[in-house]
């Protein structure tokens, strides 16, 4: 009786821990940050981006719109986490800002790209709603730079 109880009690408990992934039509559409920004993920993969404050993601003090590619993709595999990445075209000297590599004795201009955390409502943030967010400087802060979907 008490071995049925148990595996009663640890397939409850396993339920309870489902992850519900949300899919790229969840993602599709306009997020708002709280401190100024707005992305427009579309359904065919690319986005726009207006207003995002740089000095969030990489301490640079610009505001910029760009657009570019976007996909999800799952950053922590043990968690199941995911992220969607933001890729462009553009690059820090259509900015003015000298951030650059060598490669085959050439100089070139990093790309504007950087990743949002999916994250979700409840004690293992799997539930929806979902938000996208990015770390400013310390995680140990818990200081987000947070989209919202509109």
């Amino acid at each position: 009786m008490v071995k049925y109880i148990l595996i009663i009690f640890i397939t409850v408990l396993c339920s309870c821990n489902k992850i519900e992934q949300p899919n790229k039509d969840y993602f599709t559409g306009v997020w708002e940050a709280e401190k100024g920004g707005k992305l427009n993920l579309n359904e065919d993969g690319t986005f726009t981006a207006k207003g995002i404050n740089f000095n969030y993601i990489y301490d640079y003090d610009i505001i910029i719109d760009f657009n570019g590619k976007w996909k999800i993709d799952q950053y922590n595999y043990k968690d199941k986490k995911l992220r969607i990445l933001l890729e462009s075209d553009y690059t820090y000297e259509n900015f003015n800002f000298d951030n650059t590599y060598i490669k085959d004795e050439k100089e070139f201009s990093y790309e504007v790209g950087f990743s949002l955390i999916a994250s979700g409502k409840g004690i293992f943030e799997n539930k929806p709603p979902w938000e996208l967010f990015t770390w400013i400087e310390d995680p140990d802060d818990m200081n987000k730079y947070k989209f919202i979907k509109q």
